[in-house]
């Protein structure tokens, strides 16, 4: 499964005005609504001028966020870009989360921006700002936000990927494996399937042993 089709199963400055909209936005929140709904009908438009003002305007607001814990609504706004970015212009997104991350997340602690960081440095084939992420092991999911399973499963499953790019191959499999250890809401998730999938492919090309049960998530043992 290449990044695009997995997605669809799916500087800092203490004070800046989001650019064209003329509200000023302090750590993340905007004196009105204009800042955000102004980025989500760019984000809802089509392409080319729209996704160039959205990643202006998503650096805007990203930028203003001084202290953890990021807000959700500039973790959705980023969600929308990412969404709208990853197939033409991966590379325009990863610094704008990158530097967020860098800032204002705590090592060890799962957002569900990880994810769309390493989808879009994939996507990119630019590894190396995923990458000092990825090497840092997940402890705890942030407690701030209420994270959908899909981003959990898509970290671990991008990072299995880039590790694997970079023939890093047992860390490859530690990531795929717990791609498949993480209960979904379906009995197996789509993207489950194709994690095991490398998981064999990796484990044939390697020789290294995969212990098929344990690979497998408990619920499908019986």
């Amino acid at each position: 499964m290449s990044v695009e089709e997995a997605s669809s199963t799916q500087n800092s400055v203490p004070m800046e005005t989001a650019e064209g909209t003329g509200d000023s936005v302090v750590n993340g929140e905007s004196s009105n609504t204009g800042v955000l709904s102004r980025i989500h009908q760019l984000l809802e438009g089509s392409h080319g001028n729209n996704a160039e003002e959205a990643v202006k305007s998503c650096k805007a607001i990203a930028a203003s966020v001084l202290t953890a814990p990021i807000p959700i609504n500039v973790i959705d706004s980023i969600h929308y870009l990412t969404n709208l970015i990853v197939q033409t212009c991966p590379i325009r997104g990863i610094s704008i989360i990158d530097d967020l991350l860098t800032r204002c997340s705590t090592p060890g602690v799962l957002t569900s921006l990880h994810s769309d960081l390493v989808q879009l440095c994939l996507a990119a084939k630019l590894l190396s700002p995923a990458l000092k992420h990825l090497d840092q092991d997940i402890t705890a999911i942030s407690p701030h936000e209420d994270m959908d399973v899909r981003f959990v499963l898509q970290y671990y499953y991008y990072g299995g990927l880039l590790y694997a790019s970079l023939r890093k191959f047992t860390r490859a499999l530690h990531f795929l494996e717990i791609c498949l250890s993480v209960p979904s809401q379906q009995t197996t998730s789509a993207i489950q399937v194709v994690a095991y999938q490398k998981m064999v492919l990796i484990s044939v090309l390697t020789g290294q042993q995969l212990n098929i049960k344990d690979a497998i998530p408990p619920h499908e043992h019986s």
